[in-house]
């Protein structure tokens, strides 16, 4: 119920508070009530204008204020340089030095409220940037519990504070400062919770402004109020506050507290190349000159004339302009944002030539020969001319400071603003860098020099010699300190302008982050390719070790892939097969750093010449773990990039990215030639499997302390499978410890292509084996034609066997090619004998050898009988033969496939 009530109270003031704001504009329109409108003017206040934190820069309200349940302060704020807490209003009380308090803390990024004997704390998430005007309206209705917050015409947010009993209110009769902070009643001021900068229009009202009201105040448009502020700079600064150390004076809107951010010239007297005075003027933080209007090209010819002489060199342009053409659509362009212009200042009497693709920049005319002749005139102009640089700077344009140790005193950011009419760069806290000019009668021929110091500490500072008119601060560069906590008196510092995800040359210029390291030139001078070797080894590294353990019994695990490229021979004869093989062996090395990592691991390549760490040693040995014959071809070690670099440190001037060792992979590629025996078993030659080995162990290091496991499948073979006699059937990776090492085993089996051997052998043979049949079909009374055609094919086969067995290797057990051969020759031996006893038979049947005479019958009847017909040996030959082939076969080639 108590939320309900609080809801539908805020609910009602809104309602109410919206009705207000439609009165007030009805009575405006009648001319009945208009306390404040719009003007170009303002009072305001400068504290702590000479720079150092100082407690004798405040406002002291010379009055008291009532208690009050209801307020809206409203002021417009251009914050110079951040304190610890930059305080707006400190209001105390004798028993409570925070009854009312009002600041901004730039670490937190937030802008706070303290009120109400400490019983009420409001903050809320906006971001303040140096030197850039902010209008800001706060109303807070206690008695409902309420508040709303408006920046710069936009409703921040609105807020309901949780229900209390006890109601809130502001009490009266305090002591009132403006840019200070009060820690007790009327002093105990902290210089660090105070305000540099200036303070305009500040108002304070003892009721809500309406939110029309408050957006109309801080967009600076015609707004009105119900009755007149308690506290008001217009009517009371000079009147009620006592003034100590701040100036006060009328701040015009060309200060830009209501036309946006501040920006100023800056003419640099040196002639450079259109695209030189570009990157010169970015390393600093600004773009180059683009005059908007007749008033800013007026007033950019207005800067160039006491350097005219020197800017122009009798020449038609004095300087250059940020403007690029575009000879495709013909059009002129800005080279920074690439924006097209939307005013020019061409002389029209010179028409413009769109064909002259590298005479597309333009010139800013300084010939002092009155308007009407080109008096600040752009002309079209050669790009690799040489003329001055203007450069446009914006206040909100930061620099960062890189290389400072923490406890530095020095500031880690700097905005550019202008010093006596030079570049200077203003601290975010207590810092500056001015140019300081070379003293008339000095020795040496310098430029002077650039100091970074601190304004309340003048005994603190660093100083830069300048070697010439364009060395600016901005890049690399040793500076030569006094009195920092950093305990140096050299440090190579960086400051630059870039981005977060840019990359700062030597020179100061940016180029993206990614093109770090890539291997080609970004930067002019070359230093985006400077002290890329990805890895860092701290001074105690020593490389004959290995990393340390992840833990007491765990070992480090180091991961290897192989890849096998070929297999060039495989060697039955000599019983050895050799294999071009990259072997990649990925492991973790937390002692290392790694910096720069690219995404691409091939960038990532460790030059091993400079700095080599520890890598893995192998031993490779075969099956029957006799060492292998090992050619090494390449040898490439990079780090795997796996996760994004870690959050950037400043500390580091040289802006590289690190990488978290225990992420990041150590990767060691070798391309190896490796010979290794294998011990073949020819038995079923040539319809053998062969299965062979190689053998990969850590050289010297116990599993206990590191172990080889294999990444994924652990091997892949890329090349062609088919090999001379053989074909890659499977390759597969096993572990294969041995004793107290770790090891991996890769095995190959091999399939014989025995197409070569059915071919070359085996239908051969069969056809001889059938010639030789084929004699039992010739005529049995030619055996001269019969006993040479077998003979030939004995002979052939005896041939064929002699000729395979030369080119096999020589095994003292019987291969299955042999069983073949033998069976060949037997048969061929069989047939040769039948057709020698079918001769017989047939030369004996010709004698009568063969005929056997049975005693007559009584009937006297003589009857002949021949004991071996040589015919029908033949015929069983004929058959006999083939079915026995036929019954070998069966069982050789079944015997063959199946084993």
């Amino acid at each position: 119920q108590s939320t309900i009530m609080t809801k539908l109270r805020i609910l009602v003031v809104t309602i109410t508070l919206l009705g207000t704001y439609e009165n007030a504009r009805a009575q405006n329109t009648q001319g009945v009530i208009q306390f404040l409108s719009r003007t170009n003017t303002g009072s305001g206040a400068t504290f702590q204008e000479t720079g150092p934190a100082t407690a004798d820069s405040y406002l002291h309200y010379l009055e008291t204020l009532p208690d009050f349940t209801t307020f809206t302060i409203c002021f417009r704020l251009l914050i110079l340089q951040y304190r610890e807490h930059d305080q707006i209003i400190s209001y105390a009380l004798p028993d409570y030095d925070d009854e009312l308090a009002l600041y901004y803390d730039m670490e937190e990024n937030q802008f706070v409220l303290h009120c109400c004997d400490g019983t009420l704390e409001i903050s809320w998430t906006i971001d303040l940037p140096l030197q850039m005007w902010q209008s800001l309206c706060l109303a807070v209705d206690l008695k409902v519990r309420f508040w709303q917050l408006i920046l710069n015409g936009k409703i921040i947010n609105n807020y309901s504070i949780e229900e209390d009993d006890d109601p809130q209110l502001v009490r009266g009769q305090g002591n009132l400062y403006i840019g200070i902070d009060q820690d007790s009643y009327g002093g105990s001021f902290n210089i660090y919770e105070s305000l540099r900068g200036d303070l305009l229009d500040l108002r304070i009202f003892d009721y809500t402004m309406t939110s029309g009201t408050m957006i109309n105040f801080t967009s600076c448009d015609t707004w009105t109020s119900q009755n007149p502020p308690i506290i008001d700079f217009e009517e009371h600064i000079l009147q009620k506050f006592e003034i100590k150390g701040v100036i006060v004076s009328n701040i015009t809107d060309d200060e830009g507290f209501c036309s946006g951010p501040l920006s100023f010239d800056i003419i640099i007297p040196e002639r450079l190349q259109q695209d030189q005075g570009q990157r010169l003027c970015i390393s600093l933080g600004g773009s180059m000159k683009v005059p908007t209007n007749e008033l800013d090209n007026s007033e950019l010819l207005d800067q160039v004339m006491p350097n005219m002489d020197y800017c122009s060199n009798d020449r038609q342009g004095a300087l250059w302009l940020g403007v690029m053409g575009n000879a495709t659509d013909k059009r002129w362009y800005e080279t920074y944002t690439g924006i097209p212009i939307t005013y020019d200042k061409f002389n029209k009497d010179v028409n413009i030539d769109w064909d002259e693709l590298d005479d597309l920049c333009v010139e800013f005319s300084g010939i002092q020969r009155g308007p009407e002749l080109g008096y600040g005139k752009w002309y079209q102009g050669d790009c690799d001319e040489e003329y001055c640089i203007p450069c446009q700077f914006s206040a909100t344009d930061a620099l960062r400071v890189r290389g400072l140790c923490e406890t530095s005193l020095f500031d880690r950011r700097y905005i550019v603003t202008e010093y006596e009419g030079k570049v200077s760069f203003m601290g975010s806290h207590y810092s500056q860098i001015i140019e300081v000019p070379k003293i008339n009668g000095s020795d040496g021929d310098g430029f002077g020099f650039w100091k970074m110091y601190r304004f309340d500490m003048p005994e603190v500072y660093a100083i830069l010699e300048i070697h010439s008119p364009t060395h600016f601060p901005v890049g690399f560069n040793i500076w030569k300190v006094e009195n920092d906590e950093c305990g140096f008196e050299e440090m190579p510092l960086t400051i630059t302008s870039c981005s977060t995800d840019q990359f700062t040359c030597r020179d100061g210029s940016c180029e993206k982050a990614e093109d770090r390291c890539d291997t080609e030139f970004h930067c002019l001078d070359e230093s985006d390719e400077i002290d890329c070797d990805p890895i860092v080894l701290p001074p105690t590294y020593d490389n004959e070790s290995p990393p340390p353990r992840p833990g007491p019994n765990t070992p480090l695990e180091v991961a290897l892939y192989a890849k096998f490229l070929a297999i060039p021979s495989f060697e039955l004869d000599e019983f050895k097969f050799s294999s071009e093989v990259e072997i990649r062996l990925s492991w973790k090395d937390m002692r290392l750093d790694y910096k720069n990592l690219q995404i691409d691991d091939f960038l990532n390549n460790i030059n091993l010449k400079q700095d080599k760490p520890w890598t893995p040693e192998l031993d490779i040995l075969s099956g029957d773990l006799a060492f292998s014959k090992v050619e090494e071809n390449i040898y490439q070690l990079y780090v795997k990039r796996q996760t994004p670099p870690l959050p950037d440190n400043d500390e580091n001037y040289k802006e590289d990215d690190v990488f978290d060792s225990a992420k990041s992979l150590l990767v060691l590629i070798r391309q190896l030639t490796v010979q290794s025996e294998c011990q073949f078993d020819l038995f079923l030659f040539p319809f053998d499997t062969q299965t062979c080995y190689m053998v990969i162990f850590l050289n010297g290091q116990m599993k206990k302390y590191l172990t080889l496991v294999a990444e994924g499948d652990g091997v892949t073979y890329l090349g062609n499978t088919k090999l001379k006699e053989y074909q890659i059937a499977s390759s597969r990776m096993n572990t294969f410890d041995r004793f107290n090492y770790s090891g991996l085993a890769v095995e190959f089996k091999f399939h014989n292509m025995y197409t070569f051997y059915i071919t070359n052998t085996y239908i051969p043979t069969l056809i001889l084996l059938s010639i030789g049949y084929c004699t039992f079909f010739f005529p049995i009374h030619d055996f001269n034609d019969r006993i040479m055609v077998a003979l030939t094919s004995l002979l052939v086969e005896a041939a064929f066997f002699t000729q395979t067995s030369a080119s096999i290797p020589k095994t003292a057990y019987l291969k299955f090619v042999d069983i073949w051969f033998v069976f060949c020759i037997i048969f061929m031996f069989l047939i040769t004998v039948l057709l020698v006893i079918i001769n017989k038979l047939h030369e004996d049947e010709k004698t009568g050898k063969l005929t056997h005479i049975s005693p007559a019958s009584s009937s006297s009847i003589v009857k002949v009988h021949q004991v071996f017909n040589p015919a029908y040996v033949n015929k069983l030959a004929m058959f006999g033969i083939p079915t026995l082939v036929i019954i070998f076969m069966i069982g050789y080639f079944f015997s063959a496939f199946m084993m």
